[in-house]
């Protein structure tokens, strides 16, 4: 970011590796969010901001095409007149980071544990997450690209990573909207997208085609929108019970430190209801889950 002139800046990104379009898009004070195509100038992208007020704190990120996908950065922050921007790097502000913990016991390394983000960084647009926590739209593409998933025969695109690979922790968009976490143990999510990538389609327990019917699965959700909208976020389970999870939100300026969700182990949460409940609910259990009976072929 450069300052040329009174409430004109300079945005520029330049990407790690050549990109064949760059965007970008921030918030203005009176006409909300704005998305122009940059100009590559040997390989850095720029674009000129006029009419911005002194002192204004300007948000702004980039998508930005490689090697085919196209990739969302974190936001960034510039306050106009401060001198102090940097262009299209470093952290943005609003960003918080995602810690995985592996509590299987030694059951499944961090090799096996995968980890599948999905959500709306641009609203109406669904994106996912890669192991280095960009962002990346979704496309049926993926479905027959490297590295692509089969199973059954049937092709599905790879939006998932493992625990190793993402070190144990992820930096949260800035804004994610309807976000999903799946967690699956010892395969990775089998999520198809619609040939107009407008949509993918989540398991369903009640299609026996399913191709996460032998998964050991579960998910959070969260939506969160800096500045705008809080954090909130929950361990779900309330279509089915995979596993145990808990999700811990701390906030060092406040000392706010929470955790929720299932401490006890899965043998336990098995055992415990296989005592408990009425033989019209036994079928609902299986190796893989504890499904509810609106999400059961099992329920009679």
């Amino acid at each position: 970011m450069t300052q040329s002139g009174s409430g004109t800046v300079g945005i520029w990104f330049r990407p790690t590796a050549p990109a064949s379009l760059v965007d970008v898009h921030y918030l203005s004070p009176g006409a909300g969010q704005q998305s122009f195509r940059m100009t590559n100038n040997a390989g850095t992208w720029q674009q000129s901001v006029s009419g911005l007020p002194s002192g204004f704190t300007l948000e702004y990120w980039f998508t930005y095409e490689r090697n085919g996908p196209l990739l969302d950065t974190p936001h960034l922050t510039y306050t106009v007149g401060s001198g102090d921007g940097g262009g299209g790097g470093g952290s943005g502000a609003g960003t918080f980071p995602i810690t995985f913990q592996n509590n299987t016991r030694g059951a499944y390394p961090g090799s096996q544990i995968y980890i599948t983000v999905l959500g709306q960084v641009t609203p109406g647009q669904w994106s996912y997450m890669r192991a280095d926590g960009t962002m990346a739209h979704i496309s049926h593409l993926d479905a027959t690209g490297p590295g692509h998933l089969v199973k059954n025969g049937v092709n599905y695109p790879d939006m998932s990573f493992t625990l190793t690979q993402s070190g144990g922790s992820v930096p949260s968009p800035t804004p994610i909207r309807g976000g999903r976490i799946y967690v699956s143990l010892g395969s990775p999510m089998y999520i198809p997208v619609s040939p107009d990538d407008q949509g993918w389609g989540g398991p369903d327990l009640r299609n026996p085609n399913d191709p996460n019917t032998d998964v050991y699965y579960d998910w959070y959700e969260y939506t969160y929108v800096h500045g705008h909208v809080a954090f909130g976020g929950n361990t779900t389970q309330v279509d089915q019970f995979g596993f145990p999870m808990t999700a811990r939100l701390t906030q060092a300026a406040t000392g706010y430190d929470n955790t929720q969700g299932i401490t006890m182990t899965r043998a336990q949460v098995m055992s415990q209801y296989a005592a408990s409940v009425g033989t019209v609910f036994k079928p609902l259990q299986s190796a893989y889950r504890i499904a509810t009976p609106a999400s059961s072929t099992a329920w009679v």
